[in-house]
C-alpha cells in the first residue's frame, strides 16, 4: 500500500484540472469549440436533467466529474491556484482523509443548494468552486476558533454578499457565476469545520494538561491539526 505523504492529493487534484481541461481546450481549438459544449451537458451537473433521472450513470457520475471540468483558461487557473493554496494547508495539517471529506461534502452540498433553487435550470454546473468554498470556510473558522460566533456569522454574511455580488456581475466574458453553489459548498464547510470541532473537543479530555494550556493561551478552541487519531 502507498501511504501519500505531504500535499500529494492536493497537487494530484489541482493537476488533473490543469491537464483535462488544457487538453480540453486545446482540442477544442483544433476541433472547433463546438465540440465543448456537449462534455459539458454530459459530464457537468445540470438540474433539470438530473431530476429527470437521478439514477442514471451519467447523472451520479456527473456529481464527480463536474469538479474537474471549467469553462475556460480564468476559471481554471484560478480554481487550481486556490485549491493549491488552500488545499495544501488542509492537507498538511489536518491529512488527506479530511482535504478529501471536505470536497466531497461541500461539492455536494453546493450541487444541493443550487438544485433546491433552480431545479428546472438547463444550464450545466462545473468547476471546483464549491469544493474550494468549502475549504475556505474549514481554514477560516479554523483560524478564527469555534469561541468566536460573532466573527463566524459575519464571515458567513460577508461570503454570502461577495458570492452575491460576484453572481450578479457574471464573468469577464458575460459568464454564468453559481453563487449559489458557492454558498452551498461554504456551508459544507462549516459542516465540516464543526465536525472537527465536536472531535476535537472530544478529544481534548484525552489531551496532556500542557497541550490544553496552550490552547488556551492561544485563544484557539480548535488547533488547525488532525484529530486525535482514536477520536
Amino acid at each position: 500500500m502507498i501511504k501519500l505523504r505531504g500535499n500529494k492529493i492536493t497537487w494530484i487534484l489541482a493537476g488533473s484540472i490543469l491537464l483535462l481541461n488544457v487538453a480540453l481546450f486545446i482540442w477544442s481549438m483544433v476541433a472547433g469549440e463546438a465540440i465543448i459544449a456537449p462534455i459539458y451537458f454530459r459530464f457537468g451537473f445540470v438540474p433539470a436533467i438530473f431530476l429527470a433521472a437521478p439514477f442514471a450513470p451519467f447523472s451520479l457520475l456527473s456529481l464527480v466529474t463536474y469538479f474537474f471540468l471549467h469553462g475556460g483558461w480564468l476559471h481554471m487557473g484560478l480554481n487550481a491556484a486556490m485549491l493549491l493554496a488552500l488545499g495544501t494547508g488542509v492537507e498538511r495539517n489536518l491529512g488527506a482523509k479530511w482535504l478529501v471529506l471536505t470536497l466531497i461534502i461541500s461539492s455536494l452540498f453546493a450541487l444541493l443548494l443550487h438544485l433546491v433553487l433552480y431545479p428546472q435550470s438547463a444550464i450545466p454546473v462545473i468547476g471546483a468552486s464549491g469544493g474550494i468554498s468549502g475549504l475556505l470556510a474549514v481554514v477560516l473558522v479554523t483560524m478564527m476558533g469555534q469561541n468566536n460566533p460573532k466573527k463566524i456569522a459575519t464571515l458567513i454574511a460577508l461570503f454570502i454578499a461577495i458570492s452575491f455580488v460576484f453572481g450578479m456581475l457574471g464573468g469577464p466574458n458575460g459568464e454564468n457565476i453559481a453563487w449559489v453553489a458557492h454558498i452551498g459548498g461554504f456551508a459544507g464547510g462549516l459542516v465540516v469545520a464543526f465536525i472537527l470541532y465536536r472531535l476535537q473537543h472530544r478529544g481534548g479530555h484525552r489531551r496532556s494538561s500542557q497541550k490544553q494550556n496552550h490552547a488556551q493561551a492561544s485563544g484557539v478552541v480548535l488547533p488547525f491539526r488532525k484529530p486525535d487519531p482514536d477520536a
